[in-house]
């Protein structure tokens, strides 16, 4: 009585190796089973036996063990069927000379229910034999396969046991927004990815994303689009196109990804492509919203042959002071780099509440005539440990950390009003400006068109006193919102001017919806332009863009009189740089006003 199948052999062993159960101790369950037959059947010989490659193994048995060859063994010869019985080898054609009938144990009688794996592969039997021939009842054959599928499921318990705790294992090891690995699962497949590396002697790059203005996209438009967001990025990291090898979450706003190198020259040239990917800009429910990132750079194996410091590379390299388009190279200076930037941080917190900060003024000329027509608030800091402290150090840091970022704001637009009640208590005439620049994380802030009327009321302020100095990259996360909250200020007074013009993503194609007041033209668009002819057609573009939507223009940076000469050809409207007028404090910039008041009251 049988049923013959096909096997696929190398299946099939997958199949029993998975239950890693050959070649193991006695167990009492299994036992308990072999016994139980051999009562309910009747039976001298009982045996739980698996079939290997070569041989034939019992797990548990009464009677006479049928452990052997596999050649000698029945069993092998019950996995093409779901079940077999031989009542009298002695009359059976093909099992009348078979060795285990002609040779010890002389079986005479045999009958075996088939065991299946986890994914239903013949494994072994549950058989009964005996030196006797017989012939089972149909109730005693049911018997032995009701018995059988005890055996089975017994025998597949404990890889059901075994795969569920993995599989828990592994959702925890995995985010559970996105299904990517975790920092820990990550770090693993990593450790898998350098043998492969190491045998093929080639490098891979691991690249450290961090999305700076995650917390402003959720203040402004809900956690919903926040997790649009991460699904976005999620499905661009792993997407083909990107080549990427591993990719995981590894923070609320943290990913990383390895991807394969030509050379350990090419890391960046490999890693702006997918970095620039994930900054493309996102269209939801009518909002275009972009990522602004952050990308940390570590290479194996130059920076490290080990999972775990590879990703501390990567980590450190963010905040490394050498970067390209917003990606940091690990270097050997990183790590004091890093640590420099975390004691600042803490003493600039402390700097700021105890009012040992101070802010210098930048004066700004009207070019056609070298009026003066207001200044630049330029916060500076002389710290007692480190020293005089650069802006272009300092800033940054603040401006990653909500808390930091608010002190600084804070403190800013509160002392420049103080300065502009002091200016315009001494000249009342005068309608001098105070340009402030406004970190992008603390434009976004729900609160902070309520922080910029209540200090203008607190010191008495009129609002067309202040100018709000907003970057290109602070208006990228979301520009409808940006224009929104720029027309609310504007209708209260506020003059809005787009700072450092020029060096971040194309403001062209938008600058008609912004309601700015002045462009400020980058530094770094004014130095060559006595020399390059390129570099004038490009600011005298810009100049005739500005003037077409009604802008006026302020030229940063300004050191010679050639340029000066140059941008007023050019129809430059104000002029700020080394060249007319230095940073100076409080007391110098009154001084300046005086002396100008006093000139144009002649």
């Amino acid at each position: 009585m049988s049923s013959f199948q096909q096997i696929d052999e190398e299946e099939r062993l997958k199949d029993l190796f998975s239950l890693e159960i050959l070649d193991t101790e006695s167990e009492e369950r299994f036992d308990h089973l072999a016994q139980l037959t051999a009562r309910i059947l009747r039976a001298s010989n009982v045996g739980i036996n698996l079939v290997d490659r070569n041989r034939q193994w019992s797990k548990s048995h009464v009677g006479i063990p049928a452990s052997g060859k596999r050649e000698d063994s029945l069993c092998s010869h019950a996995l093409n069927n779901g079940y077999l019985e031989v009542p009298d080898t002695f009359a059976d054609s093909f099992f009348k000379n078979h060795p285990a009938v002609v040779h010890p144990p002389f079986v005479r009688f045999y009958a075996g229910v088939v065991l299946h794996g986890p994914t239903g592969h013949p494994v072994g039997t549950l058989c009964i034999f005996d030196t006797e021939k017989r012939r089972l009842t149909e109730s005693e054959r049911e018997l032995l396969i009701a018995l059988g599928s005890l055996v089975e499921r017994e025998m597949n318990f404990d890889h059901e046991r075994v795969r569920a705790r993995e599989a828990l294992i592994d959702i925890t090891r995995r985010d559970a927004e996105t299904g990517l690995p975790n920092e820990k699962l990550f770090i693993e497949n990593m450790k898998d990815l350098i043998l492969v590396f190491d045998s093929e002697e080639r490098p891979f790059a691991l690249i450290h994303l961090r999305v700076d203005n995650l917390d402003a996209i959720t203040r402004l438009h809900g956690r919903a689009m926040r997790d649009r967001i991460i699904a976005f990025l999620s499905n661009r990291l792993t997407a083909a196109d990107n080549q990427t090898l591993l990719a995981a979450r590894i923070g609320p706003s943290r990913f990383c990804a390895v991807i394969p190198l030509m050379s350990i020259r090419s890391a960046f040239d490999a890693a702006l492509p997918l970095v620039n990917s994930l900054r493309e800009p996102i269209e939801i429910e009518g909002h275009l919203v972009r990522a602004d990132l952050d990308a940390g750079l570590a290479v194996y194996p130059e920076d490290s042959r080990t999972a775990e410091e590879l990703m501390e590379c990567a980590r450190r390299a963010l905040k490394s002071p050498y970067g390209i388009q917003h990606i940091y190279a690990f270097t050997p200076e990183s790590e004091a780099h890093a640590a420099r930037q975390l004691a600042l941080e803490e003493r600039l917190e402390s700097a700021v509440i105890k009012n040992k900060t101070y802010l210098n003024y930048q004066p700004v000329f009207r070019s056609s005539n070298r009026d003066l027509v207001g200044f630049e608030a330029l916060m500076r800091w002389n710290d007692e440990k480190f020293g005089q402290i650069s802006p272009a150090e300092f800033i940054p840091i603040a401006e990653k950390k909500d808390r930091l970022s608010r002190l600084v704001t804070q403190w800013v637009l509160k002392t420049a009003c103080k300065e502009a009640r002091r200016w315009e208590s001494n000249y009342r005439s005068a309608t001098f400006r105070i340009g402030i620049n406004i970190p992008a994380r603390e434009f976004y802030q729900s609160d902070f068109i309520y922080l910029v009327k209540s200090t203008l009321a607190d010191h008495r302020v009129v609002a067309d006193r202040i100018t709000l100095e907003l970057t290109e990259e602070s208006l990228i996360t979301d520009i409808d919102h940006a224009i929104d909250s720029m027309q609310r200020l504007s209708e209260i007074g506020i003059k809005l001017a787009l700072d450092d013009f020029g060096t971040g993503y194309s403001s062209l194609s938008y600058l008609r919806r912004l309601p700015v007041d002045l462009l400020k033209l980058d530094k770094n668009l004014i130095d060559d332009i006595p020399e390059d002819k390129e570099a004038r057609s490009v600011v005298s573009g810009i100049f005739g863009i500005a003037a077409g939507l009604g802008l006026r223009t302020v030229a940063e940076g300004v050191e010679t009189e050639e340029q000066l000469q140059l941008l007023q050809g050019l129809g430059c409207d104000l002029i700020q740089g080394y060249y007319l007028g230095k940073p100076m404090d409080a007391d110098g910039a009154l001084n300046l006003i005086e002396s100008h008041h006093a000139q144009n009251s002649r």
